[in-house]
């Protein structure tokens, strides 16, 4: 999860306007910045999708996993195949965010690329009864139902 900000008070009172301007700008941003942090991690649950990008001259193939909180970009794993590739990426940014102990992932696919939606984990409180949807384990790899 992502890390709170704390500003102090920088620029005494009888400072300049620009310096005190400037202080209000940081303060202002940290705040943002904190309440965004508390409302991502209790709001609603968000969809990732994953994109494949191709090599250029600078760099290889790899996929951009997005959601409203952040961007990623994972080196793409020859070794997988592309639903693992994506599957990765999509458990990556979850582990970056603090997602992945309480919820796993459903996936779907779409013309750009594929969707990853959460749920909760079974046997947590507020998890629906799915049946068994097609999940991932943590090695990216397809499984039935979840660990």
């Amino acid at each position: 999860m992502p890390t709170k900000l704390t500003i102090p008070n920088l620029v005494p009172h009888d400072a300049p306007a620009l310096h005190r301007e400037q202080n209000r700008k940081l303060r202002r941003a940290a705040r943002e910045h904190n309440e965004r942090i508390e409302a991502l991690a209790a709001g609603p649950r968000q969809a990732i999708t994953t994109t494949y990008r191709g090599p250029t001259d600078s760099k290889g193939s790899r996929v951009i996993a997005r959601c409203e909180a952040k961007r990623i970009s994972v080196h793409w794993d020859h070794a997988l195949d592309a639903g693992a590739n994506h599957a990765a990426a999509a458990l990556q940014l979850m582990d970056q965010l603090g997602w992945s102990e309480r919820n796993d992932l459903v996936m779907g696919g779409t013309r750009d690329g594929y969707v990853f939606v959460q749920v909760p984990k079974r046997g947590t409180i507020g998890s629906p009864h799915l049946g068994s949807p097609e999940t991932f384990d943590r090695d990216g790899l397809y499984g039935k139902g979840s660990k």
